[in-house]
């Protein structure tokens, strides 16, 4: 399917590690342009010490973070990709925008497919006021594609995020 979007989106999503103090802390970013191509995908080593690393969820170990960017580098890249955005796309964006220190305000559009009513409406979910559906549950029903299956991908997700996207606004009918 190719299309030509007018705006500059992209999709963003995020894994976390447990820090010592019980707070998330930014594990993995990854950066999908509206192509569904990954711009960037980085793994952050940790800026303090670790409870949890959530190995189980994301497959990644003490070992993966120690080798990866920090945070401040990861950041600065994220902000540098997103830069000419006019729209970003998340699945649910309390975490990514805290974790990667984002002011929603520069930004002209922020788009969450996990409470977007169209999407619950498209998905045959069932409703309440201030309901949030699960970005795996929104893949299998509109888009047909499985996604979460074994371990968590940041890209995967966004990637997810960015067909569901554009489903509602390029494709409804699709």
């Amino acid at each position: 399917m190719s299309y030509e979007f007018r705006y500059p989106a992209f999709a963003i999503d995020v894994e976390a590690v447990i820090l010592t103090t019980g707070h998330p802390g930014l594990a993995r970013v990854a950066v999908v342009d509206d192509r569904e191509k990954s711009v960037l995908d980085l793994v952050v080593r940790p800026e303090t010490f670790v409870r949890n690393y959530l190995t189980h969820l994301t497959g990644l170990t003490q070992r993966d973070y120690s080798m990866g960017v920090n945070k401040e580098t990861a950041i600065k890249a994220v902000k540098e990709v997103i830069a000419s955005a006019s729209v970003l796309v998340f699945h649910d964006p309390t975490l990514e925008l805290k974790l990667l220190e984002l002011e929603t305000a520069s930004y002209d559009n922020i788009f969450d497919t996990s409470a977007s009513v169209v999407l619950m409406d498209m998905a045959g979910v069932v409703r309440k006021r201030g309901d949030r559906v699960k970005l795996k549950i929104l893949s299998e029903n509109i888009l047909g594609e499985s996604i979460q299956v074994g371990y968590h991908s940041p890209v995967e997700d966004a990637r997810a995020a960015m067909r569901l996207f554009k489903r509602t606004f390029l494709y409804p009918d699709q």
